[in-house]
């Protein structure tokens, strides 16, 4: 689990870049996000077994917000990685997007996101048009939320560096 944290000085210097901007703090979670990613095949989310609670959330946290500002209602069909966002958000007490992604998941079929485009389509009908769009909106800009997602992301990691940095 070792090989997935960044040295300390690195670290610090990452944390110290963060408070520049909010554009630095996107990039920063990026950045160890891509690394914790660097081990991971990309099919299988088993990957996340092997990695701290706090360093799974990092990653969901980011792989959803790019999935919604690369692909927001593909993101949703046929993947775990909204149900394991959920946990995520959980774990870096990010409340408002918790909510708001509970919310999402309650317009689909059984209240569950979509297995099949299927399930997605028989909610996507009864929406407004622009519904998915505004709340990819809300993930990708923080817009409307108290936070940006960056900023819950940024808070957890600073508060656990245990799980992100080495000791020496």
């Amino acid at each position: 689990m070792n090989k997935h944290r960044i040295p300390k000085t690195e670290f610090a210097s990452l944390l110290q870049t963060a408070k520049a901007s909010d554009a630095a703090k996107e990039k920063v979670w990026f950045t160890i996000a891509d690394r914790i990613l660097n081990d991971w095949d990309g099919v299988s989310y088993s990957f996340l077994d092997a990695l701290t609670p706090g360093q799974a959330a990092l990653v969901c946290c980011a792989r959803f917000h790019r999935g919604a500002a690369y692909d927001f209602m593909t993101s949703l069909i046929e993947s775990k990685l909204p149900e394991l966002t959920l946990k995520a958000f959980e774990t870096i007490r990010a409340d408002e997007y918790l909510d708001l992604l509970r919310k999402l998941k309650a317009v689909f079929p059984g209240k569950k996101f979509p297995e099949y485009p299927e399930d997605f389509m028989a909610a996507y009908g009864k929406l407004p048009d622009d519904y998915f769009d505004k709340i990819a909106d809300k993930f990708i800009t923080g817009r409307t939320m108290k936070r940006p997602l960056r900023h819950y992301v940024l808070e957890y990691v600073t508060a656990h560096p245990e799980d992100f940095s080495t000791t020496s």
